[in-house]
């Protein structure tokens, strides 16, 4: 991961030690973490550090879960609700978190986003994921030093990984 964007070892590890436990709960595999972390390293070179951007990760997770969850706030319904996502929707993307793929049901809720102006969209993420958790998403989804989408680091990550065991 290291490798394939400007986030040092060290830093990963420190953002690991934020977002793991949050990670855990919801099944995300290691390699999916270890890009998400390194992606937001990456998009804010010299921005925030491992901390901070487990930090991030951690709260994008944990309110992600909880907004497409049975325990989802006023301000996350009528979020989802303003996105178009519908209650069988919300019940694939709990599931989905679920299962492991997070990620994925995050993406998607971010594909629904980018249809939105970006004030807009900024103001939904925050009711969906706080104010740390919507900043995460930006980051994990905007530009970069490398130019690389956190799918590309996953799949050079999952590729390093293949190489290494062989």
């Amino acid at each position: 991961v290291a490798n394939a964007t400007l986030a040092s070892v060290e830093s990963i590890a420190a953002g690991m030690g934020y977002a793991a436990f949050q990670l855990k709960q919801y099944n995300v595999p290691l390699a999916e973490a270890y890009a998400m972390i390194a992606k937001i390293q990456d998009v804010r070179a010299g921005g925030p550090g491992g901390i901070q951007s487990g930090t991030y990760i951690k709260n994008l997770f944990q309110y992600m879960g909880k907004a497409v969850g049975p325990m989802a706030s006023k301000n996350q319904r009528e979020a989802l609700k303003i996105m178009g996502v519908d209650r069988e929707q919300k019940l694939k993307y709990w599931e989905m978190f679920n299962l492991g793929h997070g990620l994925e049901a995050i993406l998607d809720i971010d594909r629904k986003l980018t249809k939105l102006p970006p004030t807009e969209r900024q103001t939904i993420l925050s009711n969906l994921a706080n104010m740390r958790g919507a900043q995460g998403a930006m980051a994990l989804f905007g530009g970069g030093e490398s130019g690389k989408s956190v799918t590309q680091i996953l799949e050079e990550t999952l590729a390093g990984m293949k190489s290494d065991i062989a």
